[in-house]
């Protein structure tokens, strides 16, 4: 195409976007006045062939079917793609991902596939002059940087109405305030104010700019608090509570990598069965508890975290280690349970249960309030132990055997992450709930 062709534009509320490019020679000549007016956002390279050119991965220059086509590679880029479109007017520019509204820019990258789609009922403007105002901000900003002490100038004068008033209020001079101002003008490209006498008023520009500014320190001081707040609330103690086989099994192992990430909380731990740990979750004197059963208040949250086996459990050497058996087989074997109100113990009996037994249906020698204490019963040779598996893990096949039932008979169970209905968490407990989420996301959860 000769570089002196007629472009073909499209007039959208005072920005004209090319949907045909130019010659390659006026390509070259856009990119040369950008240059010539201040360092580039990013250093342009040309390959050693002329095209395509490319600008360090942001953006991507090619000849597409005899035109001229950039192709933004990330947000950073779309500014510059659109400052070279209101400049020079001859870019070919997919603008089907940008929306400019009330609310602010939107944008989302689009599929590049079809370069040549370009749908202009999809931009809007619809205030006048704003892509001009958010192209100067991106832009024009890397030679003369926006500063927060300019934007409140601005917006103190802007609400006073007078330079000197906005003065005597911020405790600067006037020739100060009147610099700002101007500074500010100067990086946005755009008169801000109209100056009559004393008096000063917006400009239209001015307008619309104070709503983003105002909005801008707005979001500066929310951020500055919520640092302040997530500073100085991280620290101190946690007191959560858990069952015996997520307390004595999961959780040491879960708190070494806690506190890597959160030196300055300690953890103050509870131990009990399930029904204990959750009386203390209804006193509010824990936070947060892991058990193994869903107690029967209404006043608590259950999250399901992840799950374990119930397993039958026999000293080396045992007629039934190894063996797989169903319940009938048992009914005459001693057994060692856990306490009642323990998870492992309900749990146990859920799936006698479902095979229509009950717990006295066995023959029980003793109940022992830890797990450790069953453990130790069985290498006694007390009896049979019913277990977490969690909590042989290391034990199976030195001095303890599984005695496994029969396809179906198994027991599996889920632990619950509990907290008070309604009640807000304190800031160090919020950060260890996420953090127990995320421990277990994507584990399989049974029962």
């Amino acid at each position: 195409m000769p570089s002196d062709a007629k472009v073909p534009r499209d007039p959208v509320n005072g920005l004209e976007i090319a949907r045909t490019a130019a010659s390659l020679k006026d390509l070259t000549e856009g990119l040369v006045d950008l240059l010539d007016e201040g360092p580039a956002p990013f250093p342009l390279q040309p390959s050693a062939k002329g095209l395509p050119y490319r600008r360090q991965g942001h953006v991507k220059i090619e000849i597409v079917e005899g035109r001229v086509v950039l192709f933004p590679a990330n947000l950073v880029s779309l500014p510059l793609l659109l400052f070279f479109a209101q400049r020079r007017r001859v870019w070919a520019i997919p603008l089907s991902f940008l929306r400019i509204s009330a609310s602010g820019l939107n944008i989302g990258l689009p599929s590049l596939e079809s370069p040549q789609q370009f749908p202009s009922s999809s931009f809007t403007l619809h205030f006048e002059g704003l892509a001009d105002i958010i192209f100067k901000i991106f832009h024009r900003a890397t030679k003369t940087f926006m500063e927060i002490k300019q934007l409140e100038t601005f917006c103190k004068v802007a609400e006073l109405g007078s330079f000197s008033r906005a003065a005597e209020v911020i405790h600067l001079a006037q020739p100060t305030v009147s610099a700002q101002v101007a500074s500010l003008e100067r990086v946005l490209g755009t008169k801000l104010f109209d100056r009559l006498g004393r008096q000063v008023n917006l400009t239209p520009a001015g307008r619309m700019f104070y709503q983003y500014a105002r909005r801008i320190l707005r979001l500066r001081q929310e951020a500055i608090n919520a640092l302040m707040e997530f500073n100085q609330s991280l620290a101190g103690e946690i007191s959560i509570g858990a069952s015996t086989i997520p307390g004595e099994y999961v959780l040491p192992r879960l708190l070494g990598a806690f506190s890597e990430d959160f030196p300055s909380l300690r953890v103050n731990l509870k131990i009990g069965d399930s029904e204990e740990i959750l009386e203390l979750l209804g006193q509010e004197e824990i936070e947060l508890a892991i058990v193994g059963m869903k107690g029967k208040g209404k006043g608590v949250e259950f999250v399901p975290l992840f799950s374990d086996r119930v397993i039958i459990i026999a000293p080396k050497g045992h007629p039934l280690a190894g063996k797989e058996v169903g319940w009938e087989r048992l009914k005459g074997e001693p057994f060692i349970l856990r306490e009642r109100g323990s998870g492992t113990r309900r749990a146990f009996e859920e799936g006698l249960g479902r095979k229509g037994l009950k717990i006295f249906d066995l023959r029980i020698v003793a109940t022992m309030g830890s797990t450790s204490s069953v453990k130790e019963g069985v290498k006694a040779g007390l009896g049979l132990g019913i277990v977490s598996d969690l909590a042989v893990a290391d034990e199976l096949g030195r001095g303890l055997e599984e005695v496994k039932l029969k396809d179906g008979d198994g027991i599996s169970r889920t632990f619950w992450l509990a907290l008070g209905k309604g009640r807000t968490l304190s800031p160090p407990a919020q950060q260890f709930y996420r953090f127990l989420l995320r421990s277990f996301e994507g584990r399989k959860i049974e029962g």
